[in-house]
């Protein structure tokens, strides 16, 4: 018969036969379902003992030369079953020599560094490898290399005579793991001094809480296989912490400086960030203690809580953030002040422009009547401004009198053009025009109006409008505009 087994695991098989005559005879047996090499992803884990110790990745274990040893697999393991074990030993002379089985003895013969590879496979063909080194000494040499000792704390490395600082109560992990040794550390010793009182541990890892505050000694002593020792100290400061000391608003005060006796010995120290003291001594309860920030200064005694402490700094900044701040709003209101000034300046100032153009338009507008009204007035005879002589040459017009010695008109002193006008004219009354009537013949002009005659002597040359220049260029020659 043909049978398929599906599920891996054991199966016992019973065959049972029968004769005519009803008699019968059975036979058993098991069988073992393994998963197939399709189904098993699983690789196996290799491990092992050199004489029964316990031998890692890489590790170094030493023998002396010509010593047997027994190097057993029995610790692997895999998912289903590891069907196969093979050591392989790489000679000194560089050669390879290939054991089989889950326990193999073997003898080094010859002394140096051996390397030995231990592979286990399963079924499936999943397998997994661990290599150390045999370390075989010359015959007569002992090992006397001394291990070196190594202390971790709280995860962090403290060299020799380190100090490594915690607060009072702390119980800090110490680590030797990390110490080392040419063959092996067979042994660890801690011994640690607080307050009279001793602690020791042969493990390599343990925690030990700190209750006084001070400086204690830390001592890791560390064995090899073969005697040689190695030792490291270090010193633990435990700290005892004051505070927090605290101002009118709940807040840490840094800086301030927290005093005590001890006896005849003072002790001092200033608060960090969080408001906190700490000190190398245990403060007995009931200690007067002090602290003090600027010209404040607070007392309480230990046990009790720290007081509350207004901080000076704290009060000279806060008022000096309130003179800034007046400052800056009276810098403010003075640029208000200045800038409303500014513009009514410039308004006064634009108001004065549009006066002086408004005053300019109504010179013009009476410039305009006033040629208009010459425009109106043709001339007698001739081309006015002008007039053939007997030798056909043009003959002047009249010249204009001397300039009167009164006060002229600028741009400047528009608004008292009235006055000044007045004060011309009262000068004027010496010196009128003289235009007599051969002359104003000779021209060919007609007189000139009494409007302009009036207001001509008031007016200087580069204020007469064109207009004006264009209607009456025989007037304008004489210089008197």
């Amino acid at each position: 018969m043909e049978h398929t087994f599906i599920t891996k695991g054991n199966y016992t098989i019973t065959l049972t036969v029968t004769d005519h005559d009803g008699e019968t005879d059975s036979i058993s047996f098991s069988i073992m379902v393994t998963a197939g090499s399709a189904d098993d992803k699983d690789k196996p884990k290799a491990s092992l003992s050199a004489d029964g110790n316990q031998i890692g990745r890489e590790q170094e274990y030493k023998i002396e030369k010509g010593q047997k040893i027994t190097f057993d697999a029995s610790d692997s393991s895999d998912n289903v079953g590891i069907v196969n074990f093979t050591w392989t030993i790489q000679k000194i002379d560089g050669s390879f020599l290939d054991l089989y089985g889950r326990t193999v003895e073997f003898v080094f013969t010859k002394a140096g560094r051996i390397s030995v590879t231990l592979t286990v496979r399963d079924e499936a063909g999943n397998e997994d490898s661990l290599d150390f080194i045999i370390v075989v000494a010359p015959d007569g040499m002992e090992d006397t290399e001394n291990p070196v000792a190594k202390i971790m704390v709280d995860g962090r490395p403290v060299k020799e005579d380190g100090t490594f600082k915690i607060d009072k109560g702390h119980a800090p992990n110490f680590n030797a793991g990390e110490s080392t040794d040419d063959i092996e550390v067979e042994s660890y010793f801690w011994a640690i001094r607080e307050s009279g009182n001793s602690f020791n541990s042969s493990d390599t890892e343990m925690a030990y809480q700190f209750n006084d505050a001070g400086v204690f000694t830390v001592t890791l002593t560390v064995t090899d296989r073969s005697g040689n020792t190695g030792s490291l100290s270090i010193r633990i400061m435990v700290m005892e912490s004051v505070g927090p000391i605290l101002n009118e608003r709940g807040e840490p005060v840094m800086g301030a400086e927290v005093t005590f006796h001890i006896g005849d010995e003072p002790y001092s120290a200033l608060t960090d960030k969080d408001g906190i003291a700490k000190f190398e001594v245990s403060i007995p309860k009931d200690t007067p203690m002090e602290a003090k920030k600027g010209d404040t200064i607070v007392k309480w005694n230990n046990g009790e809580g720290a007081p509350e402490l207004r901080s000076e700094d704290d009060t000279g900044a806060s008022e000096a953030w309130l003179c800034v701040i007046g400052v800056l709003g009276l810098i403010v209101v003075i640029i208000l002040i200045v800038m409303i000034l500014v513009t009514r300046k410039k308004q006064k100032a634009a108001r004065g422009k549009i006066s002086s153009l408004e005053k300019e338009l109504e010179k013009e507008e009476m410039l305009e009547e006033i040629g208009k009204a010459v425009q109106g007035k043709p001339a007698k005879k001739g081309e006015p401004g002008k007039k053939e002589t007997k030798e056909g040459k043009p003959k002047k017009g009249p010249k204009a009198k001397k300039e009167p010695k009164g006060k002229k008109i600028s741009k400047k002193e528009e608004p008292d053009r009235e006055v000044e006008y007045e004060e011309y004219e009262e000068e004027e009354d010496a010196e009128e025009w003289d235009y007599g009537d051969d002359e104003l013949e000779e021209l060919g002009l007609p007189p000139p109006p009494d409007d302009l005659i009036e207001a001509l002597p008031a007016l200087e040359l580069e204020e007469v409008h064109s207009a004006i220049k264009n209607i009456i260029p025989g007037y304008i020659i004489t210089g008197k505009l």
